[in-house]
């Protein structure tokens, strides 16, 4: 039985949230802490509430798991055991409810968004909760039910609040775990009507487009300037808040094919954009590398970034 949850129990997983990832920081646990706070706040708001079941717990840690593995160099062992966090996710006790097309949908989505938000994160950690939580914003729009969005979304806005000052990130060991929350809690919330989890997905806009975007600049080994991390909050949230727009037209209908016909065009288009500021020189997106200075590898995301040479 699911559990009424209404903004009491909002403020209730916002402010545990962000007393734990102080706490954290105070504990001396790095600036990408906020990806593992939020997986666990998330969890424990899932499970108190009854919108979860303890199994999906065993997907979760699957998934952190792979992010430790995978950060500690052993990229091989940390596909194997993403893949299986995300078969947990879609076809373990609890997981993703719907039929095989849904769920095969939520195995190949997990790795694609655990990728995409490490390639974000690991060169603007900074904005990528903030952009998350936007787009859980647009997805608690769209879906027609909202149990686990809500949940979801009061953590991520207590761990940004917390951390924003202090340039909170998702940190390479959480990513996948954060894909995986994310992707299992818009297919479950959608589940009544699909075309909203296209849109959902589509939700997650720059977070998406943007590490495609900076693949291909470094491609062309382009140099471009550099600008502060509010001139990019302003761009990047601007671009969000339009892609929740648009991929909320999509989700209210009813019609599958629209949606995907939507979200994939307005992600084309946003790609696009920022491909084409990026090679003139109007946005910087550095590349990102593996090693902090000295050649020890990097497990927090803090040793910086670097430019095309």
């Amino acid at each position: 039985m699911v559990n009424p949850f209404g903004q009491r129990d909002v403020l209730l997983v916002g402010a545990g949230a962000a007393l734990t990832y102080l706490a954290a920081r105070a504990a001396g646990w790095k600036r990408p802490a906020g990806g593992i706070v939020l997986v666990a706040v998330a969890f424990g708001g899932l499970i108190a509430t009854g919108n979860a079941a303890w199994s999906l717990g065993l997907a979760l840690a699957s998934l952190l798991a792979s992010g430790w593995v995978a950060a500690a160099g052993a990229a091989w062992p940390g596909a194997w055991t993403l893949l299986l966090g995300a078969v947990l996710l879609a076809f373990g006790p609890g997981g993703a409810p719907g039929p095989l097309w849904l769920r095969l949908t939520v195995v190949a989505l997990t790795p694609l968004v655990a990728a995409a938000l490490d390639s974000f994160d690991r060169r603007r950690g900074s904005v990528a909760l903030p952009l998350l939580a936007i787009a859980a914003a647009g997805a608690y729009g769209t879906e027609p039910d909202t149990e686990q969005t809500l949940v979801v979304l009061g953590a991520l806005a207590g761990v940004c609040a917390a951390g924003w000052w202090l340039r909170a990130g998702i940190g390479r060991v959480a990513t996948p775990a954060v894909a995986g929350l994310i992707v299992w809690t818009f297919a479950v919330d959608g589940r009544g009507r699909h075309s909203s989890i296209v849109a959902a997905i589509g939700c997650l806009g720059v977070l998406l487009a943007e590490p495609v975007a900076a693949a291909l600049i470094a491609a062309r080994r382009k140099r471009w300037r550099e600008f502060n991390r509010w001139y990019w909050l302003v761009i990047l949230a601007l671009f969000q808040a339009g892609i929740v727009l648009i991929s909320h037209a999509a989700g209210i209908r009813t019609s599958l094919g629209w949606a995907l016909e939507a979200v994939a065009a307005t992600l084309a288009a946003t790609v696009a954009v920022l491909y084409a500021a990026g090679v003139a020189g109007l946005l910087a997106l550095p590349v990102l590398r593996d090693r902090a200075p000295g050649g020890a590898l990097d497990l927090t995301g803090e040793a910086g970034t670097t430019r095309c040479p």
